[in-house]
């Protein structure tokens, strides 16, 4: 299985991308990697998620710049990978499953009193859409909201294309890592009709 994997970091300073070959429990190959600067727009954007972020109080709505800068980050995150892949010779239907951790605006840790709390800022479902594969993400949410401090493995697939069950032997990978602080697995999300994926047994 081919993975693209995409990390920004909290300098915003790019989306940072890598290709690897894995049979789901080792890699067995590593495949190119780059970055692409973030834009001006965008960065501006999630600078301005983060202060809202640091300044929103508990048990209120989230702000709801939240949904704006998910989408802009994953539309930033698309053009990222179309012209990183084309640079190197591939294409969408190369890639089997996508990576992303999202943009953190937010990242408080646990204490006696309470538990964390975590905001990772994509909008997932657009980014599957658009690049017809399914997009692994959501990958520290459960294990704070279980009292952990944001072990790393993903709470949610969005699937490309029609409904159907995920195969646990195609993405034993995005459950290898599940931490044990956490309740349980990761959920499968699908998103609007478009590239059908294979049904694996």
């Amino acid at each position: 299985m081919r993975v693209l994997g995409f990390m920004t970091g909290t300098s915003l300073d790019a989306v940072d991308m890598a290709v690897l070959e894995t049979d789901g429990e080792a890699i067995q190959a590593f495949g190119p990697a780059g970055e692409r600067k973030l834009s001006e727009p965008v960065r501006d954007l999630m600078l301005e998620a983060t202060r809202q972020a640091l300044q929103w109080e508990r048990g209120t709505p989230e702000p709801a710049i939240f949904a704006e800068a998910a989408r802009a980050g994953a539309e930033e995150h698309l053009a990222a990978a179309e012209a990183f892949l084309a640079a190197n010779g591939l294409a969408w239907s190369d890639i089997d499953l996508i990576g992303a951790h999202g943009q953190t605006v937010l990242h408080e840790r646990p204490t006696p009193e309470r538990i964390g709390r975590t905001v990772q800022l994509l909008d997932a479902q657009w980014l599957a859409d658009g690049a017809g594969v399914p997009v692994a993400y959501d990958f520290r949410t459960a294990d704070v909201a279980a009292g952990g401090e944001g072990r790393r493995w993903p709470r949610s697939i969005t699937w490309p294309g029609p409904p159907r069950p995920a195969s646990p032997r195609r993405w034993r990978c995005s459950t290898s890592a599940a931490s044990p602080t956490s309740p349980s697995g990761p959920a499968v999300t699908r998103s609007r009709p478009s590239t059908p994926v294979p049904a694996t047994g």
